[in-house]
């Protein structure tokens, strides 16, 4: 059951931060989840991403269209972004295996120069500091800048220069921002969780049906995430976290686009009836099976 349009009139929703983790292909879960909130009609009034998070929350932010990045995922098209023949160069003057080039047009043809100042949601990406190893929080100039930065996998990409810094993959030091949508001003945060749950790496070496050639990918993402994941975010009155079961499924299991949208789906429905209850919301219309076995 949605919201009536006379209700949401009526209600004073806090404000309230939406934080997409880090996740690599499991990150379209996020786009399932936005989806839902928007049916339910529950308002966001900012959005921070790191890495994959900060892609699908800046196309969020910018109103951009899913289907456009769900297109590239279900027909292997992300893969034209990793070039081969990029090696030696990159590696010799990039400071990474790849360049982000081929991305970074992409993102230039699809968001041009939108700044983030100009967005329709406030948001923000979380990247690393080559520098002095902390977190940045990018809330001002391009949003693809910002995006590449946030999702450039140490070693794996060449960094990003800004300003005056070389900035790698946020999930370095914060896979999950949630703290970020604080820092922008929510009252209340809705954390979605695409990280691997510890133990599930061993699963994807054995796989002899992958390419040897991205295990390398795998194990670097997988690291940043299991590290990250040793500081758990604790739900309270002003959080809920979305978790799909979503562990089984490869950081560059991008052509699983659909499955992965099931996933994040069903993980909303699991936790939408406390989400209602957290924000004051009427409780859902229970379906004729749940109402017998309640």
């Amino acid at each position: 059951m949605y919201l009536h349009d006379s209700f949401m009139t009526n209600h004073k929703f806090p404000k309230i931060g939406l934080a997409l983790s880090g996740g690599g292909a499991k990150g379209f879960a996020h786009v399932s989840v936005i989806s839902n909130l928007e049916k339910l009609g529950i308002p966001i009034h900012c959005v921070a991403g790191t890495s994959m998070g900060s892609l699908i929350g800046g196309w969020y932010a910018a109103g951009k269209d899913f289907e456009i990045l769900l297109d590239l995922a279900r027909e292997g098209h992300w893969k034209k972004f990793l070039h081969v023949s990029e090696l030696i160069n990159s590696i010799r003057f990039g400071g990474g295996l790849f360049s982000l080039d081929s991305f970074k047009k992409f993102l230039e043809k699809e968001l041009g120069d939108l700044k983030i100042e100009d967005l329709e949601k406030k948001y923000c990406a979380v990247a690393t500091s080559l520098k002095n190893g902390k977190r940045v929080v990018l809330k001002e100039g391009k949003l693809g800048e910002a995006i590449l930065a946030s999702g450039c996998l140490p070693v794996i990409f060449s960094p990003i220069k800004i300003k005056d810094d070389l900035l790698v993959d946020g999930g370095v030091v914060d896979n999950f921002p949630v703290e970020s949508c604080f820092e922008m001003g929510a009252d209340f945060v809705i954390g979605v969780d695409v990280r691997y749950a510890p133990g599930y790496l061993h699963e994807e070496i054995k796989d002899d049906s992958s390419p040897s050639r991205w295990k390398i990918f795998r194990v670097l993402q997988y690291l940043m995430e299991v590290v990250n994941s040793q500081v758990e975010k604790k739900e309270g009155t002003n959080l809920v976290i979305i978790k799909p079961y979503i562990s089984h499924i490869s950081t560059f299991d991008f052509q699983k686009a659909n499955e992965i949208l099931k996933l994040g789906t069903e993980a909303f429905n699991g936790k939408e009836d406390e989400l209602r209850e957290k924000l004051g919301l009427p409780e859902r219309e229970k379906g004729i099976l749940e109402t017998i076995f309640d």
